[in-house]
């Protein structure tokens, strides 16, 4: 299964993580893994109902029902959680 490298930078609690994600999981999955293990490491609670997965370069948010590699996301993008 092929993978991808991302950033996520986090601009609420002003930190960025590295995620390895396969190219196939649909990026709504992504996302709540993601704020998952961002809450368990921080400690903190985000509604992931209202976060938003966001290019960094374009500003606008990632379709949720597109996977990973539909989405155009690539290895060593880097992409806003807000």
């Amino acid at each position: 299964m092929d993978k991808i490298n991302i950033e996520v930078i986090v601009p609420a609690i002003n930190k960025k993580y590295e995620f390895l994600l396969p190219i196939v999981m649909k990026v709504n999955v992504a996302k709540q893994l993601m704020t998952g293990i961002v809450c368990n490491l921080e400690g903190i609670n985000f509604d992931n109902e209202n976060l938003m997965l966001c290019y960094i370069d374009k500003g606008e948010e990632i379709g949720s029902n597109l996977s990973i590699e539909e989405a155009g996301i690539k290895d060593g993008s880097k992409l806003l959680m807000v």
